[in-house]
């Protein structure tokens, strides 16, 4: 993922604890941020004035707490009818409430099956999309939230992505 740069504003370690890094950013929003600090690879000895450089975007953490909690919800759902993918959305209700949405629709010849769910308070909507975004090389189309990923990598990256949420 290509990278875009403003003007770049050095700020104190823990300026930058409030901040997405670079590394972790999905969104590839521009770069506002970065600190220094002595360099800790020994291939790259501080001793030799090398130094270690993060780079930060101007996104802030959000303070929605962890997993487990809130109303809103992450989930991942399987249909023995479509093999090989799971569909990973958002939803405001309960997530057995959208399972029988999605799995009374007249083009699904099976039920869906809940798989896993991650819950929050507030921006499921904005989750959801970074998670996506995330998970855009493994997605079958556009259009939908499918995607052909196994289980346990979709819970890994709702995790790793939910994890800035926190």
């Amino acid at each position: 993922m290509k990278k875009r740069f403003k003007p770049l504003k050095k700020i104190t370690l823990e300026e930058a604890s409030l901040y997405v890094s670079a590394e972790e950013d999905v969104n590839n929003n521009f770069i506002c941020f970065y600190t220094v600090e002595p360099s800790h690879d020994s291939n790259y000895p501080f001793s030799d004035n090398w130094e270690h450089v993060t780079y930060y975007t101007a996104r802030s953490k959000k303070p929605i707490p962890s997993s487990g909690e809130g109303k809103e919800i992450i989930y991942v759902m399987s249909n023995v009818s479509i093999p090989g993918l799971l569909k990973i959305g958002y939803t405001g209700k309960l997530a057995e409430e959208r399972r029988k949405e999605l799995s009374k629709a007249t083009g699904v010849p099976t039920p869906f099956k809940l798989e896993y769910t991650f819950k929050l308070h507030g921006s499921g909507n904005e989750l959801e999309r970074e998670i996506h975004r995330y998970l855009e090389h493994k997605r079958n189309s556009s259009r939908r939230e499918f995607f052909d990923v196994t289980l346990n990598e979709a819970i890994n990256a709702i995790k790793k992505i939910g994890e800035k949420y926190i």
